[in-house]
Order: structure tokens, then sequence, then C-alpha cells
């Protein structure tokens, strides 16, 4: 594979992981954050929301902030989002940065090209393991773990 196709492809991996900004339940899921912060990169942080076995549907909200686009150290240091939910739970990317950004599923499920200001949701309606990029940021990737009804 050529270099550039290899350098497509890791941006793929890398769009919507930038950072968490806000989680919005609907009820009672639990939210865990641990933020990571380097001087060189935006902040790479861990979300873990647990389900129990009478949650509701929740959301959470991924965010690209400003600037998440620049990978100021030129190593393609990660900026890596994981999430944990429930069965029908829903992810929204909201991309606030002032350039485009993918949502990209490795398994193709799902691809979205947002724009600056645009968001888009995701509803996860069966238990597995999702992986996401942004084709056009190698640096940005994350997972999805949904967990099924105890």
């Amino acid at each position: 594979m050529k270099k550039a196709h290899v350098l497509a492809l890791l941006a793929g991996i890398a769009v919507l992981s930038a950072v968490v900004l806000f989680f919005i339940p609907r009820q009672q899921p639990t939210l865990q954050t641990t933020p990571t912060q380097t001087t060189t990169t935006p902040a790479k942080p861990t979300v873990t929301t647990t389900p129990t076995q009478t949650a509701p549907a929740a959301e959470v909200i991924v965010s690209n902030p400003l600037g998440s686009s620049r990978n100021t150290s030129m190593t393609f240091s990660s900026q890596y989002v994981r999430l944990v939910i429930g069965v029908n739970n829903t992810v929204t990317w909201v991309n606030e940065d002032t350039v485009p950004h993918t949502v990209t599923s490795a398994a193709r499920l799902f691809d979205y090209i947002l724009q600056p200001g645009q968001t888009v949701r995701y509803t996860f309606t069966s238990p597995g393991v999702y992986e996401y990029m942004c084709t056009l940021h190698p640096w940005m990737t994350g997972k999805v773990e949904v967990v099924g009804r105890p």
C-alpha cells in the first residue's frame, strides 16, 4: 500500500475521537471521565457509561473541538475516545472545529462527513465493539462498546 493510502487510512481511524465534552443522560447511566492532556495535543478522554438493568436510552456527545484537526506534535499521537454504553443508546458527534471531519465506522456501518458546526447521531441497537475514525485526521480514533442488558 502506498504511504498516502496508509496515511489516509490512519486518518480515517481518527475523526470522532476528539474530546468528549458533554454527557446528557436521559435518566440513570453513570459517567466516568478520565481526561489525559499533553502539551502538544488536545485532551484524550475516556468516557465510560455503565447502564443498569432498568436504564433508559441515553445519549453521549463526542465533540471535535476547535483545533482538533491539528496534530501539533506531528508524530500522529492518538486522540482516542472510548465509550461504553447500553443497547439502544445514542452517540452524537459534534464538529466544533473550523474544518470538516468524518465519523467513519471501521465495519462500514456508518460514514458521515461533518462540516463545521454540523452534528450527527447514531443509535447502537446491538451489543458489540464498534471502532470508528476520522478519515481526514489519522490521530483521531474511537471505540464504542455496546453492552447488553444484564
